[in-house]
């Protein structure tokens, strides 16, 4: 999918940036395993889409760039 926008913005001149899909994670996948079975525990589990998983406010400071 990803080749077809690079192609796509390069043919229609477009500069286009680039964000990898975990580049605003707030864990690594290991750590977020161990943070969700705490979570887990304390019976409130955390999603992976969540702000307790996630670095919104680094996310919206790209936009604002």
């Amino acid at each position: 999918m990803r080749h077809a926008f690079v192609d796509i913005f390069r043919r229609e001149s477009i500069n286009a940036v680039f964000v990898e899909g975990n580049s605003f994670r707030r864990y690594d996948r290991n750590r977020m395993r161990q943070a969700y079975a705490e979570s887990v525990a304390r019976g409130r589990p955390i999603s992976h889409f969540g702000p307790e998983a996630n670095l919104f406010d680094r996310l919206e400071g790209l936009f604002r760039e």
